[in-house]
């Protein structure tokens, strides 16, 4: 699907797209102005972490949308966003493994998307409210192209890949984008026209650690509880000690002895 108001600015090498794209969405920028760059030199991730990005080895964007929709299914777009990244990869994938895959790309609340518990791909929504409602979103996402395993530092080595790990092929950075970005666009469009049906539904079916033991660091503590899946905005349901908690942000680990990713 064409976008017809598009309007893609590529650089070689800039700070942050994230922070390109809400200085640009500040001075009115339209939606669907999306920020690329062949090389972040602060990339950003959540909670003020660093979003590797070497030159031309990922597709590192931010996508200014602004969505009238109510602010507490702000979420939401946080979820659809993570199963059009899923979609792209599976569709990468399965041209190499036609049964292998759909299983082993999964979506790790409530930011990353992972392959075979490796991660791939993180996504960084940054808005603004305005009168209590959404002046902008800028949703920036960093994905793993190109690397092979010398590429990634040494602290996220052993829990990074990239689709060229996975398939052993090389990827043109534009036409991957062109093709994530036309996906993305037709899938935002589904989701807002229908209220945001199946988003929660779908997430809950591709989400890792389901029913399982998890740790979650909320800043000022850390808790535990088994993850019983998603309410109707996109948050996290958690059940701690017998008593049901609701999570809208966070970071999540499973409980099994291994490093959190």
């Amino acid at each position: 699907m064409k976008i017809d108001k598009l309007n893609l600015l590529e650089f070689a090498t800039i700070g942050s797209t994230n922070e390109k794209a809400v200085e640009l969405a500040e001075e009115g920028a339209p939606e669907w102005t999306v920020v690329f760059a062949r090389k972040q030199t602060r990339g950003k991730g959540r909670y003020q972490r660093v979003w590797e990005s070497p030159a031309d080895l990922g597709l590192w964007f931010s996508v200014v949308l602004r969505p009238e929709i109510e602010l507490n299914q702000l979420n939401l777009i946080n979820l659809v966003t993570a199963l059009s990244i899923r979609e792209f990869i599976l569709g990468q994938l399965q041209n190499q493994v036609k049964t292998y895959w759909p299983e082993r790309v999964k979506l790790k609340w409530p930011n990353d998307v992972l392959v075979e518990g490796k991660k791939i791909c993180g996504i960084l929504l940054e808005s603004s409210i305005r009168k209590n409602k959404i002046f902008h979103l800028v949703v920036g996402i960093g994905l793993n192209l190109n690397q092979k395993k010398e590429n990634f530092s040494a602290d996220i080595r052993a829990g990074a890949t990239s689709l060229k790990l996975l398939t052993g092929l090389t990827y043109d950075l534009n036409k991957s984008l062109e093709a994530f970005l036309s996906l993305y666009y037709h899938r935002i469009i589904k989701a807002l026209s229908s209220g945001f049906s199946n988003v929660v539904k779908s997430y809950q079916k591709n989400m890792l650690y389901l029913g399982e033991l998890v740790g979650l660091d909320l800043g000022e503590k850390k808790i535990e509880g088994i993850v019983q899946g998603l309410n109707e905005r996109g948050f996290l349901v958690l059940n701690v000690n017998g008593a049901q908690k609701i999570i809208s942000a966070g970071d999540l680990w499973q409980i099994n002895g291994k490093s959190k990713i």
